[in-house]
């Protein structure tokens, strides 16, 4: 399994609400966006997104470790699975 760069990660597709939170409860309409405008309309500082970055490739890297054929683990490349 390959790693994920800082751009894929941030250009994958999310499931949000028009702000860019995460999917809740309440009345605000659903959409999708990429993470990268998702994490500018809530309003997320460079260092706040590297921070995000850091804690995520770490967790990649320990799941890679671990579990190295990535069984049960799997990124997915939303915009690839469109095209097909």
């Amino acid at each position: 399994m390959d790693n994920i760069t800082k751009q894929e990660w941030l250009e994958e597709e999310l499931f949000v609400d028009t702000y860019g939170r995460p999917y809740n409860s309440s009345d605000v309409p659903m959409t999708i966006m990429s993470r990268k405008e998702a994490f500018e309309k809530r309003g997320y500082s460079q260092k706040v997104i590297d921070a995000k970055w850091i804690e995520v490739s770490q967790y990649l890297d320990d799941e890679l470790k671990t579990n190295p054929l990535g069984v049960g683990f799997a990124h997915k490349d939303t915009k690839q699975q469109r095209r097909e």
